[in-house]
């Protein structure tokens, strides 16, 4: 009977660490399967871009920037009142942050507007349109810069390039090349839209 009692005992005690290690094994899948879960929404934030797309052909090779951080990506418009000489800026990063295009819109009297059209020349007003991937730099010095569409409401912003520009890699400029024919291809939707009330 001794025996039978202490074989009772061994085998509840079995049966109740078994159930237990089940338990911990339940609720450690549960967490892995909400901690995947949480990263797929993380990942999807990540990958939720500013549907932005840049092509930029110059010297024979076309830069594209087609996943886009869309937290570090902006567009920025300047209220009437605003100090700041240009119509509007905007910066657009790929999602990895190893290519950045900047663009100054000048020259189309757009302070405290809505909306921007219209053509403008880089080498007769200060607009600027700047591509960086690492060490290179290309910057547009003559040409044309067409603004189809830079909308505050809907944050979308069409605009095309054309000209010649100059293209650096590093800080030296003894292999610049210079005049170097460009065109710019450039669509987006900003979620990330600010007013600047700038005043110096």
């Amino acid at each position: 009977m001794k025996h039978l009692a202490s074989f009772t005992v061994i085998m509840a005690c079995a049966l109740f660490i078994t159930a237990c290690n089940g338990a911990k094994t339940e609720t450690t899948n549960s967490d892995i399967q909400n901690e995947a879960t949480e990263q797929n929404h993380t990942n999807s934030a990540q990958i939720q871009d500013t549907n932005g797309k840049v092509s930029l052909a110059v010297d024979g090779v076309n830069y594209v920037i087609d996943n886009v951080d869309a937290e570090s990506s902006f567009l920025m418009f300047y209220s009437e009142g605003s100090s700041m000489g240009h119509d509007a800026n905007l910066e657009l990063v790929s999602g990895n942050n190893d290519k950045r295009l900047s663009v100054i819109i000048d020259g189309l009297q757009g302070k405290g507007k809505e909306s921007l059209t219209g053509e403008v020349r880089f080498e007769e007003t200060s607009s600027l349109v700047s591509f960086k991937e690492g060490e290179l730099q290309i910057n547009f010095t003559e040409g044309l810069l067409r603004i189809e569409e830079v909308s505050k409401k809907s944050g979308s912003v069409k605009l095309k390039a054309s000209g010649k520009c100059t293209v650096k890699k590093g800080s030296s400029f003894k292999d610049m090349k210079v005049d170097v024919p460009a065109q710019l291809v450039m669509e987006a939707t900003f979620a990330n839209v600010k007013t600047s009330d700038f005043k110096k």
